[in-house]
């Protein structure tokens, strides 16, 4: 039988490490080219925009990339993750539509936050 310490987490993803990127492409399962900060949409011309993360020591937990805009949650994508190092990404297909501020998150299945880029359509 398992014993936990009141007043501790004893799951393992107290030693959670995060990687994490907002880029307009991922390569071979890594970022590829240059950090999203601002995304261009005045040629009318939807962009895709992807958060890639990595992590560490979370084999068999779930955690969530939360799409926002202004504050508001747009998509959000369940990964399963299943080795001790797993890499993975979403991406959000932008429009000339939807300007304003945009944020993406990590979050675990708790609702913690693990990981947060922001950026802004124009």
């Amino acid at each position: 039988m398992k014993k936990t310490i009141k007043g501790q987490d004893s799951s393992k993803d107290n030693h959670t490490k995060v990687r994490a990127s907002l880029t307009y492409r991922v390569n071979n399962k890594e970022p590829a080219g240059d950090t999203v900060r601002t995304v261009n949409t005045k040629h009318k011309k939807p962009v895709w925009v992807y958060y890639f993360t990595e992590l560490k020591a979370m084999n068999g937990n779930k955690v969530y990339h939360e799409w926002l805009r202004n504050g508001s949650v747009v998509s959000k994508q369940a990964l399963v993750i299943s080795g001790d190092t797993w890499r993975t990404s979403s991406r959000k297909l932008i429009s000339d539509t939807e300007q304003g501020n945009w944020s993406v998150r990590l979050v675990d299945e708790k609702g913690r936050l693990l990981n947060e880029k922001n950026f802004k359509v124009e």
